[in-house]
């Protein structure tokens, strides 16, 4: 049949601003399941973009090894987002001053939750 619009496929790439991801699969973060690990398996299963768990400012501010070790890229991942939560705003500032930006370029993206009492 002719003049009959063609539905999009479900599975397609996606442009994000300046980034471009070869398909719409994330995987969310999700505290205590997202590690290095769990990110790896969803890779192998399809999935195209990942998120680290949420990753404490604070722990960033301060240097953190257990923070540090949240953001660690799996083999496999070739696109990886972080996601920050917050008490605070200051505490964004407090780490963005001390982390330069060789250590976000790590990262194809990242999202800032703040917490509200």
């Amino acid at each position: 049949m002719t003049g009959q619009i063609q539905p999009k496929p479900l599975y397609h790439p996606v442009d994000i601003g300046s980034i471009h991801i070869d398909g719409n699969l994330f995987l969310a973060p999700l505290a205590g399941y997202t590690d290095r690990a769990f990110r790896s398996v969803c890779i192998d299963k399809g999935a195209s973009f990942t998120y680290t768990e949420m990753v404490s400012a604070e722990g960033l501010a301060r240097d953190s090894v257990n923070t540090e070790k949240l953001m660690v890229r799996a083999d496999n991942e070739q696109q990886l987002a972080i996601q920050i939560f917050m008490p605070e705003a200051s505490v964004v500032v407090r780490v963005s001053c001390a982390k330069g930006s060789e250590d976000r370029s790590r990262f194809g993206s990242s999202e800032i939750s703040r917490q509200d009492p």
